[in-house]
């Protein structure tokens, strides 16, 4: 997937901050799996306050650091319209957390993320549809 094209619906760009695209594309390309499925599903959900480590299972990873990602550069446009307009004061106030859950149905793969975010959290589903030839990102109610 890595190779091909990729492209985003006009839901994507709309809704969802470009660092978060970048996440996404990553997280995809950097998967420790036999195979990958055509199709790749992330549930994007927003969390109070960090889950406790007893909660988190051997699949996923605690708070992260972006820097550890590459593909996750914050530059200050991926942050124009989403620090200011729409943003909940009491979310950036109380360091809300954004959850990532990253499945595949065949082979079976899932894996979770979670870390405080430079821009509002997110509550969306969204699918990234592989045919072999390119890639297209798109929130589930664009499907």
């Amino acid at each position: 997937m890595s190779e091909q094209q990729k492209y985003i619906t006009r839901g994507i760009q709309s809704e969802i901050p470009p660092w978060i695209q970048n996440f996404l594309w990553h997280s995809i390309d950097t998967m420790d799996v036999s195979s990958k499925d055509y199709l790749q599903v992330f549930s994007l959900c927003k969390v109070s306050q960090p889950e406790s480590k007893s909660q988190i299972d051997s699949n996923s990873q605690s708070v992260l650091n972006l820097q550890d990602y590459p593909g996750t550069v914050i530059n200050h446009e991926d942050l124009q319209g989403y620090t200011d307009t729409g943003a909940n004061q009491e979310d950036i106030q109380n360091n809300c957390t954004q959850k990532i859950v990253h499945s595949q149905e065949q082979p079976l793969y899932k894996k979770e993320y979670s870390f405080k975010c430079p821009t509002p959290a997110i509550d969306a589903k969204i699918f990234v549809i592989d045919d072999n030839t390119q890639s297209t990102m798109l929130l589930a109610e664009e499907y």
